[in-house]
């Protein structure tokens, strides 16, 4: 994450054609968090939790297409950060729901 965003302050990041299209598939399949104080359920953790492996699916076809090195390097730094199922134990997570 720390390379894509230095490029992209020393203005160095060069888009490709098929980036933004790419990109727009792919934040289409994330699930951002809720606004901070809003109470969160067990169900609605669960509904979260079960959107992770489609997301991660989305980001890993997004990072086999043919994109821009800059933007494919941003994915990959992506893809190895982000948690699998296993990292996401749904009782832990839920334990830890609320405001």
């Amino acid at each position: 994450m720390q390379r894509a965003e230095d490029a992209l302050d020393a203005h160095e990041r060069r888009t490709a054609p098929a980036d933004a299209t790419v990109a727009e598939r792919a934040l289409q399949s994330m699930d951002f968090a809720p606004p901070p104080g809003k109470v969160v359920d067990n169900a609605a953790v669960l509904t979260r939790l079960a959107a992770v492996e489609p997301a991660l699916e989305q980001l890993r076809r997004a990072a086999a297409e043919p994109v821009g090195e800059h933007f494919g390097t941003l994915l990959d730094d992506v893809l190895r950060v982000m948690p699998t199922m296993a990292d996401l134990p749904p009782d832990e997570l839920c334990a830890e729901s609320g405001p």
